[in-house]
């Protein structure tokens, strides 16, 4: 039977090999449990037991499931939650998905598969007005901020600041392998907000339209890289070390935004709630179970990548269709 000591041993090699590999893991324990260097190697080697309280704090600090670790036989999952308020704010919000991308960029081995109830946020931030439109949405429309009193929407009120760290997020994310799964539906979130606004005489016609057809040049950048089968930004150059881009169609199986991540050895999984804030966890039965579920929606899916050109140029049609629908309503109207 193990000791505690070496129960202890095990836990603390088994939250290292989830830790940032970038940072000295004893120098972070010592800050975590507000001890010394030596006592951080003391609780490292068992030579010092840990207490209940520093377990706690290290579990809740590496977003490490203890009943994982013991292989408790539970339905529980840990999820650590990104929810915009008073002591989150959106700034914070995007620096934090900039900050995870940072690290996964990083890393050599990686990969991301994400299941698209809506166009993935980070294509968005390629395009100057769908970039501050959708930036001024969220925090007008979702998370209720006063932009000075304004009652229409100004591409001008938007943070310089926010701007330039959503053009960073889509750097970052263009070095990062990734699959998609889109649906027939992937398009209507954004396509019913630009509409919405308009006809609540918070955007102008013309900038309506404007959005129309950016949306319209970010569907057809998208059909480059799935035919590339690369990443490469609007206008910009197709570098060697950019990540792999596979896109798939399913026609009935999105029902949310699902974002799985694999860092190494390491896997974690982003579920979205109210359309902004996120729960993440890196419990590994679950991100497991997550990857299994993701990998036979693709085995279900159409291919739309590479050498799927009949399949790609039918599906990107249909997409241009609707944009192309919903400019020409606007362009009509009164």
């Amino acid at each position: 039977m193990s000791s505690d000591r070496d129960m202890q041993s095990n836990f603390i090699s088994w939250v290292k090999q989830k830790a940032d590999q970038n940072h000295s893991f004893v120098d972070d324990l010592a800050d975590l449990l507000n001890v010394s260097k030596d006592s951080a190697y003391r609780r490292v080697r068992g030579e010092t037991l840990l207490t209940f309280n520093e377990i706690s704090k290290i579990s809740s600090h590496y977003r490490v499931s203890l009943d994982s670790f013991l292989n408790l036989s539970t339905n529980a999952v840990v999820f650590n939650s990104r929810q915009i308020g008073e002591n989150f704010s959106f700034k914070n919000y995007l620096l934090s998905i900039e900050d995870h991308l940072k690290l996964v960029s990083s890393a050599p081995n990686k990969r991301m598969i994400w299941t698209a109830k809506d166009v993935p946020i980070l294509h968005y931030f390629q395009s100057p007005g769908l970039t501050k439109f959708k930036l001024f949405f969220w925090q007008k429309t979702i998370l209720n901020t006063t932009f000075k009193e304004l009652d229409r929407y100004d591409p001008n009120s938007v943070e310089p600041e926010l701007v330039s760290i959503a053009k960073s997020i889509w750097y970052l994310y263009c070095k990062i392998p990734s699959y998609e799964i889109w649906s027939d539906e992937t398009l209507n979130i954004t396509l019913r907000q630009i509409e919405y606004y308009y006809e609540c005489n918070l955007i102008t016609k013309e900038i309506a339209l404007e959005l129309t057809r950016e949306f319209i040049d970010i569907i057809r950048h998208l059909k480059g890289l799935a035919a590339l089968g690369r990443k490469y930004p609007m206008g910009g150059e197709d570098y060697p070390d950019n990540g792999a881009y596979h896109l798939y169609y399913n026609e009935i199986a999105i029902g949310d935004n699902t974002i799985f991540f694999q860092i190494g050895e390491k896997k974690v999984v982003f579920l979205t709630y109210s359309m902004l804030n996120i729960l993440s966890t890196m419990d590994d039965a679950f991100c497991t179970e997550t990857d299994q579920y993701l990998q036979n929606i693709i085995q279900k899916s159409t291919p739309l990548s590479v050498s799927s050109e009949k399949e790609r140029n039918k599906f990107f049609r249909i997409m241009e269709t609707k944009i192309s629908q919903i400019h020409d309503r606007i362009e009509k109207s009164l």
